[in-house]
């Protein structure tokens, strides 16, 4: 999830989301100052970096972290990419160049 297009976001709300992938290694990362927004109750697949989420300028190491500090995502849930899909197939690489 990325957000950065905003000088400041206000009264956001996203809820039971499947978002898949990472930008530098975070699944969360808001570049724009947030101001009244609820996020959670959602999947996350593809986390594999130093740092789960940014938030508010404040980085948030781990999900449990990001659950416990960050007043955002308190039932985030991860999930695994191989169990995603019906078929099985894991997310592509890269959206822009493997569709087909």
């Amino acid at each position: 999830m990325l957000h950065a297009g905003q000088p400041v976001h206000r009264d956001g709300v996203v809820y039971g989301d499947k978002l898949i992938g990472k930008l530098d290694g975070m699944a969360i990362f808001f570049g724009s100052p947030m101001e009244r927004c609820d996020f959670d109750f959602d999947g996350f697949s593809g986390f594999s970096g130093a740092k789960f989420l940014r938030l508010n300028g404040v980085y948030y190491a781990t999900p449990e972290e990001a659950k416990e500090k960050s007043g955002i995502e308190k039932h985030l849930v991860m999930l695994d990419p191989a169990t995603l899909f019906v078929r099985g197939l894991p997310p592509t690489r890269n959206p822009v160049h493997d569709r087909r």
